[in-house]
């Protein structure tokens, strides 16, 4: 059987066993539409397959699902963890409550399996009675149905001098109070709010990957936007890096912490270390693209490109550390607050200072 999945916390034993396991191929996959494309692969091939994905990104699944297995009668197994649409984070909840719809309505077979699950050989012979009926199989899995031992985690590249919280304070030192941070979800997002709490930071909570999207949307002329992302996020969707060198403007500038792991589902390896993020930046067309790998590189490549026109990509080589984990943003702002906050101090050049004003004068905030 091969298997193809996507990073998930609340499946990171099960991820484990199945990346050591002797006789079964794990593959990374970037996102949940790869996971299942893999899998499909796999089931043409006239092998079992399996895709693990995240309820919260199920959003990705659906058009390689309606497009591809169902199109061509492909049917791998697809285990999603489930999230509670109730007490989970915020980004979890919309789509937590959807997944049962749009499965119901595809009529897929769907199997869910709870903490309280014992008799496991009841799920074997069902799972083997919905394969006979030629559509994708969905196996909901929820919180607490997996467990295992929380060992000290195996982290990305340890020779690396850089980590993430000084890459932050250098960012910090280096960037003016009024230019907007868009940081991606994760980590990345909970430690700029620990160091670098304001106004002018966007942080995200979801929408893995889409961070430079954001940024796009949002610059202003010539005023300098800042992407926080990380080595997963970017990979997730690697051909917005395309888009940002050709539609961003030359204020535009992203900053990638790569650490060669998705480290806030359990330090699962991304495929970082196989490629060169800077090569592939400069192949799509940033005005310069560097990688960084001390403190000192860091800033003297900060003071160089935020003083030139872009768009400019940065990618700092950081390392994974045992530490205390970030705190989650909403132990201390909603969705809300963050978007009205980044709203209301949006950084804009001082030169459109008046204009800002004149809109937040007319604008109403809770």
């Amino acid at each position: 059987m091969a298997v193809a999945g996507v990073p998930c916390s609340l499946l990171r034993h099960a991820i484990k066993a199945l990346q050591q396991h002797p006789r079964l191929a794990y593959v990374a996959a970037p996102n949940e539409g790869p996971a299942l494309g893999i899998a499909c692969g796999h089931e043409l091939a006239g092998r079992k397959a399996a895709a693990i994905i995240q309820d919260s990104g199920f959003g990705n699944l659906v058009n390689p699902l309606t497009s591809l297995a169902l199109t061509y009668g492909l049917a791998p197994l697809i285990i999603v963890s489930r999230h509670d649409a109730r007490t989970d984070e915020l980004q979890h909840r919309a789509m937590a409550e959807l997944v049962d719809v749009i499965i119901d309505h595809l009529k897929l077979p769907h199997i869910k399996i709870t903490a309280e699950t014992v008799d496991f050989s009841v799920l074997a012979d069902d799972l083997l009675a919905a394969r006979s009926d030629g559509r994708p199989i969905v196996l909901s899995v929820a919180r607490g149905a997996i467990t295992g031992s929380d060992r000290p985690r195996r982290l990305g590249v340890r020779d690396r001098s850089l980590t993430r919280s000084r890459a932050l304070d250098v960012l910090r030192e280096q960037v003016q109070d009024h230019v907007p941070i868009i940081a991606t979800t994760g980590f990345i997002a909970r430690e700029l709010r620990r160091i670098r709490d304001r106004g002018r930071n966007f942080y995200m909570l979801g929408s893995m990957g889409h961070a430079a999207a954001i940024a796009l949307g949002f610059a202003q002329g010539d005023s300098t936007s800042i992407v926080l992302d990380g080595d997963g996020a970017v990979l997730m969707h690697l051909g917005l890096l395309a888009t940002a060198a050709a539609e961003g403007g030359p204020g535009l500038l992203h900053v990638i912490l790569d650490n060669g792991v998705y480290e806030s589902t359990g330090a699962q390896a991304t495929a970082a270390s196989t490629v060169s993020l800077r090569d592939i930046g400069a192949t799509c067309g940033y005005k310069t693209a560097s990688e960084c790998v001390s403190e000192c590189e860091l800033r003297v490549t900060l003071n160089h490109v935020l003083v030139r026109p872009g768009p400019h990509l940065v990618v700092a080589k950081i390392r994974s550390v045992s530490q205390p984990t970030p705190e989650t943003i909403f132990v201390y702002k909603s969705a809300e607050q963050i978007r009205d906050e980044f709203v209301r101090y949006k950084a804009m050049d001082p030169v459109c200072s008046r204009a800002c004003d004149q809109l937040m004068s007319q604008t109403p905030f809770s």
